[in-house]
């Protein structure tokens, strides 16, 4: 095998790993407004704590989640933490109106039929 296929199948195993591992990390990018300077929106960004090989950034793994079908538990789990961590902020900060979190989404998930359906955990 050559040394790209094997970096690739690693790669794989080590994110199907990192589902049951909680690996996963979401970064807040917050939005102003320009002409208040308020946070009025937050974007959830996916990052992947991996234990040797460091944060990996998404360009180097949603592609591979989205072709092995991962990409539906972990977007899921991306979607149930932004969703809590934006219901803590309006308690703590409330604003009106509230705050916003944007959520990337793959058009991979709608494919699946449940893939927005509660779970224990991915």
């Amino acid at each position: 095998m050559s040394v790209s296929a094997l970096d690739r199948m690693d790669l794989e195993m080590d994110l199907r790993s990192a589902i049951s591992r909680h690996e996963f990390r979401l970064h807040y990018q917050p939005i102003l407004r320009l002409d208040t300077g308020r946070i009025t929106e937050v974007e959830a960004l996916i990052r992947w704590q991996h234990a040797k090989r460091g944060l990996i950034q998404p360009d180097s793994f949603i592609g591979l989640s989205e072709e092995t079908g991962l990409i539906v538990p972990i977007g899921r789990w991306v979607l149930t933490e932004a969703c809590r961590q934006a219901r803590v902020w309006q308690l703590e900060f409330p604003s009106t109106p509230p705050l916003v979190m944007s959520i990337n989404l793959s058009a991979t998930q709608f494919q699946s039929p449940t893939w927005w359906k509660r779970s224990a955990r991915p």
